[in-house]
């Protein structure tokens, strides 16, 4: 996603000196979110810039109030993990107009020209993925729940497309669908889960919209004694126990990246003048993308993506480009 072009200005390379980025994160107890701002903070410690990172805690009024204040402070950029725009709009228009440049990384947010660039992963490809593998799992169909997280343009493209994928089966059949509070992800997931669980004696599966599905479903599985499966998306720390005792099936991307590839970016536009678009950093940069279950799952204490491994590529370029 391009979004808007910043009016370069090129500046060398020693117009990345001192440089102050302002990072704010929706809900950064998400593990998925945590991973993201841990490149992010990689990528800026590799230029020696100062990082201020607040937390949205998924509320409205504080990311509106914690973005406020990252403005206030006269950042040079802001980066923004898992944003909502229509949240956060009146805080965009104010860093437009103090001429700080905005980017997203790690998850797709509706477009709007206030946001100049979303370095994000394809949610439809992961999403297409993970149903495909949900379809040769179970080519009988059967009863299968979803688990939602209303607000993210991301997510939406996720659970449409997995409706979109069994809808010509009509073995498939989707008997249930709750919404999660975005304040209480874990304790709602436990609890939509509880209450499918009872209503449904033969459910075939989950299909979790998020990271936090596994994790947030087990204790609803013990609870009410239930072998159910959960198909969801990350290899997270918190869930690959689960999918080394093939309870979870995710997919998974390295697509934390995308938080390197911002700080790149708004280097390249500092130092080259280059405009501030995606494209064309998820084409030089591009993103992988796998199943993950039983089969596959790393070992105890490793990730499939560790982190170091996803910034050797940025480092390698930036070195060679920047000379840091």
């Amino acid at each position: 996603l391009a979004g808007m072009q910043v009016t370069p200005t090129s500046g060398g390379a020693e117009a990345l000196t001192g440089k102050k980025v302002g990072v704010m994160a929706s809900f950064s107890a998400a593990e998925v979110q945590a991973r993201t701002l841990a490149s992010i903070q990689a990528g800026a410690d590799a230029f020696g810039w100062e990082t201020t990172t607040v937390n949205g805690e998924g509320d409205p009024s504080k990311m509106q109030q914690r973005l406020q204040s990252l403005i206030d402070s006269k950042v040079d950029a802001i980066v923004l993990v898992f944003p909502v725009p229509a949240i956060i709009g009146k805080q965009l228009e104010a860093a437009k107009a103090a001429g700080i440049p905005v980017v997203s990384a790690g998850f797709v947010s509706e477009e709007t020209p206030l946001i100049a660039a979303q370095y994000v992963g394809d949610q439809v490809k992961m999403s297409t993925m993970l149903t495909d593998r949900i379809k040769q799992d179970f080519p009988n169909g059967g009863e299968w729940a979803i688990i939602n997280l209303p607000g993210y343009v991301g997510v939406d493209q996720r659970v449409n497309t997995f409706k979109d994928g069994i809808a010509t089966d009509p073995n498939f059949q989707i008997v249930a669908e709750k919404d999660v509070p975005q304040a209480d992800v874990f304790g709602g997931t436990t609890k939509a889960g509880v209450d499918i669980l009872n209503a449904n004696p033969n459910l075939s599966g989950f299909f979790s919209c998020c990271d936090f599905g596994g994790q947030a479903l087990a204790p609803a599985l013990q609870q009410t004694k239930r072998d159910v499966p959960v198909y969801s998306f990350y290899a997270v720390p918190s869930v690959l126990d689960l999918v080394r005792d093939g309870k979870v099936v995710v997919v998974e991307s390295d697509e934390a990246k995308t938080g390197a590839m911002s700080i790149g970016a708004l280097a390249a536009h500092w130092a080259d003048g280059a405009p501030l678009d995606a494209t064309t950093d998820l084409t030089a940069f591009p993103l992988d993308y796998q199943i993950v279950d039983s089969t596959n799952a790393p070992a105890a204490g490793e990730d499939v993506y560790p982190l170091d491994q996803q910034m050797e590529p940025f480092l390698a370029a930036w070195s060679e480009k920047y000379g840091i």
